[in-house]
């Protein structure tokens, strides 16, 4: 998500206060808070963050490209392991 505008930035070119994204994303304040000022969250909410970034920014009319991390894993054949184990 880099070179992106901040949410901080994206969220006044729409006139909106932080209760009023928060209230329409259903969000906490303080959560919307941290995220718009770009500061670190809880832990219990680090693994949603990108995708409550992407809302936030979807919400706000732009749109995020979905990256992907995985790497495609070389095709193998384990159908003999599993029936050599299975037997």
């Amino acid at each position: 998500m880099k070179n992106l505008i901040s949410i901080k930035e994206a969220r006044l070119k729409k006139g909106l206060s932080i209760s009023e994204l928060a209230n329409s994303l259903n969000l906490d304040i303080k959560l919307v808070q941290l995220l718009d000022d770009d500061a670190e969250i809880p832990n219990k909410f680090k693994a949603y963050r990108s995708t409550y970034k992407r809302s936030i920014y979807n919400y706000l009319g732009y749109k995020i490209p979905f990256t992907n991390y995985f790497q495609e894993s070389p095709s193998y054949d384990y159908s003999k392991f599993f029936l050599t184990s299975f037997f």
